[in-house]
């Protein structure tokens, strides 16, 4: 038989301790629990759209909802005069959040954004690269990386963790500085054309 207990002040509001055919419910006000300094420990699983915690500790866990962008450059671009930027990607596998249109990343979530990558440059060698997070909105470098390529078509290595603003469009680009040069396509196949877009695990607490 089913069996309930309020806790709380004449009139509520009421925790809500529910026991049915032994499945053990809690209802707190606004939804909110907070445990202040107490601990819990051998829970089996935990289920939460949102959640802060000192610290966790856990055999396995997994974090859905979040940004999540898997794309590549299926296209060549056309020839590109030094010093002009262009994407490094053109099309996505995975869109979780739909974060996407066409070669712009707008974040839906201020934070902090991992992404890491690689692509070719064709046309050129022996030629210094840059490759920039850019904030298109506001025509402003977020992140910059620069390297040499010694050789035409070599794979280009890449890696960020920038901090993004909500709603503002973002680009991932790529230029040589002192030769034209074609942004290589193909298939996502591991040969150097492809981008991951991801929110960082652990966010800065505020300050």
């Amino acid at each position: 038989m089913p069996s309930r207990i309020d806790i709380g002040p004449d009139g509520g509001p009421f925790v809500e301790l529910d026991e049915d055919d032994g499945e053990f419910i809690i209802r707190v006000p606004q939804d909110q629990v907070d445990f202040d300094a107490a601990d819990l420990a051998n829970i089996g699983a935990l289920n939460a759209t949102s959640g802060t915690f000192d610290s966790v500790s856990t055999e396995e866990g997994q974090i859905t909802g979040e940004t999540f962008v898997s794309g590549w450059r299926d296209n060549n671009t056309d020839s590109i005069s030094a010093g002009e930027y262009g994407s490094v990607f053109d099309a996505v596998r995975v869109d979780n959040r739909d974060e996407i249109s066409g070669e712009t990343f707008t974040p839906d979530k201020s934070g902090w954004y991992d992404i890491t990558g690689s692509t070719r440059i064709t046309g050129t060698s022996d030629s210094r690269i840059e490759i920039r997070v850019e904030d298109v909105d506001a025509d402003s470098t977020i992140d910059r990386f620069n390297t040499t390529v010694d050789t035409n078509g070599d794979r280009i290595l890449y890696a960020f963790t920038s901090d993004l603003s909500s709603g503002v469009s973002y680009q991932i680009q790529v230029t040589v500085e002192d030769d034209s040069f074609i942004i290589d396509g193909g298939a996502m196949d591991g040969t150097g054309r492809n981008i991951v877009i991801k929110r960082s695990p652990v966010q800065p607490g505020e300050s």
